[in-house]
C-alpha cells in the first residue's frame, strides 16, 4: 500500500544560463559566485529537511540553445546535487532553449535532444522513442503510482517562422520579429501528446497507466498555450489534469476546477526580465518544492524566494486539491477500508487480486477491480457515513451506462460496507456485494 506520507519534489525553471542570466545585473548585490554558494548550500539543507523524490525543470535553462550554455558548469554543480542521490531530472524544453538560426533547417532542438540523449543515465529518467522529434521524456514513481512526462510546448515556432515568409530578414532582424512575435505563445501538439501516450500505455500496460498519477510538465502555462481551449479539452479528456510550468519569470497558479496549473518563477533570470509586466516592480529570483499526498490528493506549494538581504526565505501558498489514484493489492485494501469479513469472502469468490482508486470521486466508479486474468470491474464503495445523495449518483451512473452494462462492455461492482439496510432495495440487487 501506499505510504501516507507526502512525496516532494523541487520544480526549478528558467535559469537562462547565457547572456539573460543574473550574473550580467551590475546592481545584483553579491557576486555571482556568491549567489551561487548560497543556493547550492540552500539546497543541499532543503536536501536534508526535505525527502525529495525528483527534480523537474520546466525550460529555458539556457538562452539560445547551444550546448556551452546547456551544459554550463553551474548547472552542471547543481545538478550534481540530484544526481549523487540517484534522484531523477526530468526536463522540459523552453523558448530559449531553440536554436533560432536552425528553425529553417528544422534542427532547432538539436542540441536540446543531444543534451538529454548525452545525460539520460545521470538524470535517471526515459526518452520518447521520438525523442529527437518530440522532446518527451518521462519518470515513472512506483512508490506513489505517478509519472511525471515532460513536453515540448515550442514545436510550432518553425511553422510560423516559415510560413510568415521571413526568411530574407538578417538575423539579428529575425531574432527580434521572433521574440516579439511568437516566443510568449506555446502550442502542445496533439499529435506528439497522443502518441506518447499510448507509448505509456503500450509500456505499462492500458489498465495501469490509465490508473497512474500524470503530472504534465511544459515550458508554457496553459493561459500562453495558442488554442488553449483546444488544448485543455485534450487535457481533459486524457486525464492530464496536474500541470507544472514556467515561461511567466513569477509564481502563478491558474486552474479550471478540472485541470490545474502552477508555475514556478525564474531560478536565474536577469533583473529585466523579471519585472511585473503590469507594476513594473521587480519580481524576485524563486524556484517551489511541492509536497504531494497522494492518498489525500493535496499539493502544498512552498515557494523560495531569494529576498533583498541576499538571504532564501519561504513561504507556504495555498494547498491545491486533485482527485488522486492509488493502487492497493486486495488485501491491503480491505485493511485500508476495514472491508467486513463477509464482503471479503465475496470478493475474492471473483478472484479480485487488486483495486485502483480515485480519491475524492462520487459521480463515477471511484474503483477499478482486477482479477487475476486481468478482467477490470468498475466499482462503487458504500461506507457508514454515505448519504442518500451517493446512492441516487450511483443509480444514475447505472441508468446512464445501462447499454454498456447489458453488453458486458463494463463490469460493474457495487461494495455494500455497512450495516444500514435502506439502501438495499434502491440498488440494481444483482451487482451488490
Amino acid at each position: 500500500m501506499l505510504n501516507d506520507k507526502a512525496f516532494n519534489i523541487i520544480h526549478i525553471s528558467d535559469l537562462h544560463f547565457g547572456e539573460k542570466s543574473i550574473a550580467r545585473d551590475s546592481g545584483f548585490g553579491k557576486s555571482f559566485e556568491d549567489f551561487f554558494t548560497l543556493l547550492i548550500t540552500t539546497i543541499e539543507k532543503i536536501m536534508q529537511d526535505y525527502s525529495i523524490k525528483i527534480l523537474i525543470i520546466s525550460g529555458d535553462i539556457s538562452s539560445k540553445g547551444d550546448m556551452d550554455q546547456l551544459q554550463n558548469k553551474y548547472l552542471m554543480e547543481f545538478l550534481q546535487i540530484f544526481i549523487k542521490r540517484s534522484i531523477p531530472i526530468c526536463i522540459a524544453n523552453g523558448n530559449h532553449d531553440l536554436d533560432l538560426n536552425s528553425i529553417e533547417s528544422k534542427s532547432q532542438f538539436k542540441e536540446f535532444t543531444n543534451f538529454l540523449k548525452k545525460k539520460k543515465k545521470e538524470f535517471n529518467v526515459n526518452l520518447s522513442k521520438d525523442f529527437r522529434k518530440n522532446q518527451v521524456s518521462f519518470k515513472y514513481l512506483k512508490d506513489y503510482n505517478s509519472i511525471f512526462i515532460a513536453v515540448n510546448s515550442c514545436k510550432y515556432i518553425e511553422k510560423r517562422l516559415i510560413n510568415d515568409e521571413i526568411r530574407n530578414l538578417n538575423v539579428e532582424d529575425r531574432n527580434k520579429y521572433l521574440n516579439q512575435k511568437y516566443l510568449d505563445i506555446g502550442v502542445l501538439s496533439m499529435k506528439d501528446l497522443s502518441n506518447i501516450l499510448t507509448e505509456l500505455e503500450d509500456n505499462f500496460g492500458k489498465i495501469q497507466f490509465s490508473n497512474m498519477n500524470k503530472f504534465l510538465i511544459c515550458h508554457h502555462s496553459l493561459k500562453n498555450l495558442e488554442d488553449n481551449k483546444i488544448s485543455i479539452n485534450f487535457l481533459e479528456e486524457n486525464d492530464l489534469h496536474l500541470i507544472f510550468s514556467g515561461h511567466e519569470h513569477n509564481y502563478y497558479y491558474w486552474n479550471n476546477q478540472i485541470i490545474k496549473n502552477i508555475g514556478a518563477g525564474s531560478l536565474l533570470v536577469y533583473l529585466e526580465s523579471r519585472k511585473n509586466n503590469i507594476s513594473l516592480n521587480e519580481v524576485p529570483i524563486q524556484f517551489n518544492i511541492y509536497a504531494i499526498n497522494v492518498l489525500k490528493g493535496k499539493i502544498q506549494p512552498i515557494l523560495y524566494y531569494y529576498n533583498k538581504d541576499c538571504k532564501w526565505v519561504s513561504e507556504s501558498r495555498k494547498i491545491v486539491i486533485f482527485n488522486p489514484k492509488i493502487y492497493y493489492p486486495i488485501e491491503s485494501w480491505f485493511e485500508f477500508h476495514q472491508i467486513r469479513e463477509e464482503k471479503r469472502k465475496r470478493i475474492k469468490t471473483n478472484q479480485i487480486i487488486g483495486v485502483y482508486e480515485v480519491k475524492n470521486n462520487k459521480s463515477s466508479p471511484s474503483l477499478t477491480f482486477i482479477d487475476k486474468n486481468g478482467t477490470t470491474f468498475n466499482g462503487f464503495l458504500i461506507e457508514e457515513t454515505d448519504t442518500q445523495g451517493f446512492i441516487d449518483q450511483i443509480n444514475k451512473w447505472f441508468i446512464e451506462n445501462y447499454n454498456s452494462i447489458i453488453s458486458g462492455e463494463l463490469n460493474p461492482l457495487i461494495i455494500k460496507n455497512t450495516t444500514e439496510n435502506r439502501f438495499f432495495s434502491q440498488l440494481p440487487e444483482e451487482y451488490v456485494i
